[in-house]
């Protein structure tokens, strides 16, 4: 694998209702197959439940889901993308649930274009840039700018209160 030179910036890449998306690799600290998720009740169903990992709970959000694409179901494929967020101050780990995980992609900082102000499915608002690849375009996200604090509060208590039991 070729080492990314001065400036290059890492994407990792993911599907989110069949298109390509991505952020950079720097927020991202482990992607997990497979995720075995427990509902929260009283959350929004944006919140897809919380999961266990190593001793803590992480609260899983439905990136589609949250940016108006639809629920992401879980298949074989479909993964958890793990990063660290900044709720009320504190930091902490959230997880994004995703279609599947795709790739990581080296990026040049100039051919990162301008979000489009039309023809995405997401608000321009959670955009920071598309990359053209070959024939399609990634869309770069801005995790941040897609939850308000509220909600940020929301995902922190969503990791701190008592799991729904499952049903028999």
């Amino acid at each position: 694998m070729e080492t990314p030179t001065q400036g290059t910036r890492t994407i990792v890449t993911f599907r989110l209702a069949g298109e390509e998306h991505g952020i950079p690799v720097e927020r991202v600290f482990e992607v997990l197959a497979q995720p075995k998720l427990t509902r929260v009740p009283t959350t929004p169903e944006w919140i897809r439940g919380i999961m266990h990992l190593r001793g803590g709970v992480v609260p899983v959000l439905d990136l589609a889901a949250k940016l108006g694409l639809g629920q992401t179901p879980i298949e074989r494929r479909t993964c958890v993308v793990l990063l660290d967020s900044e709720a009320l101050g504190e930091r902490r780990t959230v997880g994004l649930l995703v279609e599947r995980a795709e790739r990581l992609l080296e990026v040049e900082p100039e051919a990162i274009e301008a979000a489009p102000t039309f023809g995405t499915r997401i608000s321009v608002d959670y955009l920071t840039g598309l990359v053209r690849t070959g024939e399609s375009y990634v869309l770069l996200l801005e995790i941040e700018k897609a939850l308000s604090a509220r909600e940020l509060a929301v995902l922190q208590r969503a990791g701190a209160e008592p799991a729904a039991e499952a049903d028999p």
